[in-house]
């Protein structure tokens, strides 16, 4: 048994007894700090408090308590130098092998206290300075600061009586990273406090390596920042065969795009982009029409996400169409066998797709953030003209639009009829070739599927474009930016072809 002293002094004091005891048993000197001091006394555990190690009694209402170089001394010493045992020994100063210790979680506790004198009384030294230094010194002392961590301790010194070196170094690595993040968290409290420069504080973790970036010679991978809820803590790989950057973005913005949408569904995506959309999860006549559309000019870089359940006849049909990414809220077991068809990359099941408040965008070295854009953002969505033979649109027909606008970039045009969406364009220079490119993309298109329906737009369109899309669409109502009142001009051009008109209060940009 290599761990012969543990020093003890936790703020979060979760499991510490348990891990205590199994130390105590394999005949570890137990020394701590005094509220974990009583704890481990109070269960029954032989515990010497710091104040008896080093004959010194806390001093300044606790500020001191284990800054002493009795303590410092046992757990710097580089026990491979002979003078630093020999100045140690000389002074008795033992060597002490662990350092378990944990910090108040200033962010949290910032989040709600603006008192000066309390935030300074909350900060920790004597623990920080431990935690340090048997980082610093892992070798020989192994720096504990998650709770989560005492079972893997426990069960490696039941197998070898020690923790191999490559475990102590990602125990540093740990004990390093918990000393900056607190470091942050006091910081970022104070600089509000005091009204002085803010300064923004991002650590990123590395979270995933990817086969590689957008195509094979470029190397990539994946970070998120640290404390942030991961897509991936919610995504279940229920097939993965290879893992791209591309895909990766196929599968983010395809989440982020159903994350938007108040019901179920499901959305065809290609090369990042929504191409189609079905208010029902299990819409296969949809699904065969979609097919249908693009048979002459394939997509490539497929993907379907689905909010509801694939069954098997849904799975079938997406094999079929060579989707690359296949996810969904959950899969029958006949579906499972049939999409692990070797043409299909990644199938995976999610539960939830978590998102933050704001927009970030990596700009070299810098980095802009945004907040995000939202239902509200539009403003209230009224019924500005209804001809006499008109009837109403469903609210929730129009909602879903404008949800769906929210995901697309600028001079965005999308026809809706019957809760299906078989073609929507954004991205283009002009709302003019947004039309010209959604026009070309329907040719194929049964006329009854599109006729009829209901078109929107995040910019209001000049009378040529609404011309042109009332022989294509024969549109029965619109959805428009109310950037400013309607022309006599485009009135005139809804009331002759009685289509109904709605409108949100601010334009969309993307």
């Amino acid at each position: 048994m290599n761990i012969r002293r543990a020093l003890i002094s936790v703020y979060d004091k979760k499991g510490i007894v348990e891990f205590a005891r199994r130390l105590a048993e394999k005949g570890v000197e137990l020394v701590s700090t005094s509220g974990t001091f009583k704890l481990l006394k109070d269960a029954g555990l032989n515990v010497v408090s710091v104040a008896e190690y080093t004959g010194i009694d806390e001093i300044l209402d606790g500020r001191v308590k284990t800054i002493h170089r009795k303590l410092m001394g046992g757990i710097l010493a580089d026990r491979d130098n002979e003078d630093h045992m020999q100045q140690i020994s000389s002074r008795e100063i033992p060597e002490i092998d662990m350092i378990v210790s944990n910090f108040c979680p200033f962010k949290r506790f910032a989040k709600t206290v603006y008192d000066e004198y309390e935030l300074l009384s909350k900060i920790d030294i004597g623990g920080v300075n431990l935690i340090r230094a048997a980082a610093k010194n892992y070798r020989a002392v192994i720096p504990v600061v998650d709770p989560d961590d005492y079972q893997k301790i426990n069960e490696s010194i039941d197998l070898c009586g020690d923790l191999p070196l490559q475990e102590r170094r990602k125990f540093a690595l740990k004990a390093f990273h918990c000393t900056m993040k607190y470091e942050e968290g006091i910081h970022e409290a104070l600089s509000f406090l005091f009204a002085e420069e803010k300064f923004d504080h991002l650590t990123l973790e590395r979270i995933e390596e990817f086969d590689y970036g957008n195509n094979p010679h470029q190397e990539a991978y994946l970070t998120k920042q640290t404390g942030s809820a991961s897509l991936f803590e919610n995504l279940y790989f229920l097939k993965k065969q290879r893992f791209t950057l591309r895909l990766y973005k196929q599968i983010h913005f395809g989440l982020k795009f159903l994350n938007t949408i108040t019901r179920e569904g499901f959305v065809v995506m290609s090369n990042f982009k929504p191409l189609h959309f079905s208010f029902n999860f299990d819409d296969e006549d949809f699904l065969q029409s979609v097919r249908e559309l693009h048979e002459s000019n394939p997509l490539d870089n497929m993907a379907f996400l689905c909010k509801g359940e694939i069954n098997r006849v849904m799975a079938t049909s997406l094999m079929n169409m060579g989707f690359d990414v296949v996810i969904a809220s959950s899969f029958s077991k006949e579906a499972e066998s049939v999409l692990h068809d070797d043409n299909i990359t990644i199938v995976a099941r999610y539960t939830d797709f978590p998102v933050g408040d704001y927009d970030r965008f990596f700009l070299e070295s810098e980095l802009a953030f945004q907040k995000k854009n939202t239902l509200q953002s539009f403003g209230n969505i009224n019924e500005e003209y209804r001809p006499d033979t008109g009837q109403p649109v469903e609210i929730e027909e129009i909602t879903v639009l404008a949800q769906i606008l929210q995901n697309l970039e600028t001079h965005a045009i999308i026809n809706m009829k019957d809760n299906r969406v078989l073609g929507m364009v954004s991205g283009e220079i002009t709302v003019k070739e947004a039309f010209e490119t959604l026009r070309n993309r329907l040719k194929p298109a049964d006329k009854e599927m599109i006729r009829d329906g209901i078109l929107s737009f995040d910019k209001i369109p000049s009378r040529t474009v609404l011309e042109q899309c009332f022989d294509l669409f024969g549109m029965r109502a619109v959805l428009l930016p109310m950037e400013d009142s309607l022309n006599n001009d485009l009135k005139d051009f809804f009331y002759k072809n009685s289509v109904s008109v709605y409108v949100y209060n601010k334009r969309h940009y993307s």
